[in-house]
């Protein structure tokens, strides 16, 4: 009897997985530039140019996946050098009478940055914390913001968090609801989770039109949409 129940336990959590699984996309089909429009927060401050990237695991799964010339080996490698940190791109500048952007310094920018996961602070670490490939990591990529955004790029810095004292947190589950919030000076964006690029869309049964899959009902029928 307790072999048959634990059986029966085992495959009712097989089919479970199986089911929540179908609803995450692989990282080859996700679209790279929808996943780029949740973790990039721009404010709308006309008198300052704020920004800030996130960079969760996910995105560097996704970007590897996409591109010919990477290995799954390589996106396990990057996987493990950022580990469970939450690691963010920050610039911050103010705009000048005729368009000119004076950019906050690192230093300054430390002070006035937060991170905030399920309702807690986490731990802001200093550069010479940073685990040694994860520093080069680091080092590496600003180059090619400097190439991707000119000057804004050049002033864009990483910034890397982790678990506060208080607790284990870490890592963000970007599949779950949980709220993670950033701060850089007044400007606090929210990031909405579970992210929806991430998820696969849920079918309309009135049209067959695909909805976003954080949805259960179409917001134009009012019918409870299917998974696919």
């Amino acid at each position: 009897m307790r072999l048959n129940r634990l059986t029966t336990i085992l495959t009712l959590a097989f089919i479970s997985s199986a089911v929540f699984a179908q609803d995450r996309k692989q990282p080859q089909d996700v679209n790279l530039d929808a996943m780029l429009s949740e973790i990039q927060y721009s404010s709308d401050d006309p008198d300052f140019l704020e920004m800030i990237w996130w960079l969760p695991n996910e995105f560097w799964m996704v970007s590897n996946s996409q591109d010919p010339t990477s290995s799954e080996a390589e996106s396990e490698e990057i996987a493990n050098i950022m580990g469970d940190y939450v690691i963010i791109a920050v610039v911050k500048g103010e705009i000048g009478l005729f368009g000119g952007i004076d950019f906050v310094p690192l230093s300054d920018l430390r002070e006035q940055v937060k991170v905030t996961y399920k309702g807690e602070s986490l731990t802001l670490l200093e550069q010479n914390e940073l685990p040694a490939d994860l520093k080069n990591f680091t080092v590496i990529l600003q180059p090619m913001l400097s190439n991707m955004f000119g000057s804004m790029g050049e002033n864009m810095h990483f910034l890397v968090f982790d678990n506060p004292a208080s607790g284990e947190l870490l890592p963000v589950d970007p599949y779950g609801s949980e709220p993670l919030e950033f701060e850089l000076g007044k400007f606090k964006p929210v990031a909405d989770l579970p992210l929806s690029s991430l998820i696969m869309e849920k079918i309309c049964p009135t049209d067959n039109a695909l909805m976003n899959g954080k949805f259960n009902y179409c917001p134009y029928h009012g019918t409870e949409l299917v998974s696919q």
